[in-house]
């Protein structure tokens, strides 16, 4: 079961074809279970219903999906700026590459990370110049990170409890990538316009 969803039970479903399901756990490794009868019910229920079912079985497809699964979508390019770099520096490269945060590496290491929220809290509100202040007074210092096999799920809690927006990828203490809220939007969004199509090719017998 998912460590941070609690557990629930699915409530007897009645079609025209007296299929049903009886008090199944709501566990990712019964997912394939679940969906395997959803299957034989399918074309007696409406489509609305249909993409809502969609929905709810890829989220748990999604939560179970790994930071690898973003990485190899989206460009292996990382953007960095030195610790010596200014404030400036750092806002050029974010506006070229429309970046909401860069990393911050000394040569290969990785010693910070410089977002949006960073500029408007300790350059814009203490009233200090972006081209005078260097990043490494400024950047956040203590960078919450992940690996290509983390969980998506796991992205998500840390996201939300860290009330973070990136979470650098690192392996063999190498910077591999970086992973942002945008990313993990927009693979929920690929996933579940996936597997809509799909059943909704399976009601009209394609």
């Amino acid at each position: 079961m998912l460590p941070w969803l609690p557990e629930r039970k699915l409530p007897t479903v009645r079609v025209t074809r007296n299929l049903r399901f009886d008090n199944l756990s709501l566990q990712a490794n019964e997912k394939e279970v679940i969906a395997g009868n959803l299957l034989q019910i399918c074309s007696c229920l409406s489509i609305d219903f249909i993409n809502f079912i969609a929905y709810f079985f890829n989220t748990f497809k999604f939560l179970t999906m790994k930071v690898y699964d973003i990485l190899r979508r989206k460009s292996s390019q990382i953007f960095s700026i030195t610790p010596d770099d200014t404030v400036y520096d750092a806002l050029k490269l974010m506006a070229e590459k429309n970046l909401g945060g860069v990393l911050v590496m000394k040569e290969d290491e990785l010693v910070g990370i410089f977002t949006e929220r960073d500029y408007a809290r300790k350059v814009i509100l203490l009233g200090r110049a972006s081209k005078d202040t260097p990043i490494n007074e400024v950047m956040t210092a203590h960078v919450k990170t992940i690996t290509k096999d983390t969980q998506i799920d796991e992205c998500m809690k840390m996201m939300t409890e860290k009330t973070i927006r990136h979470l650098p990828v690192l392996e063999d203490g190498k910077v591999t990538g970086i992973v942002s809220i945008g990313d993990v939007v927009k693979l929920l969004i690929e996933e579940q316009k996936g597997i809509i199509e799909h059943l909704e090719s399976y009601i009209a017998g394609q």
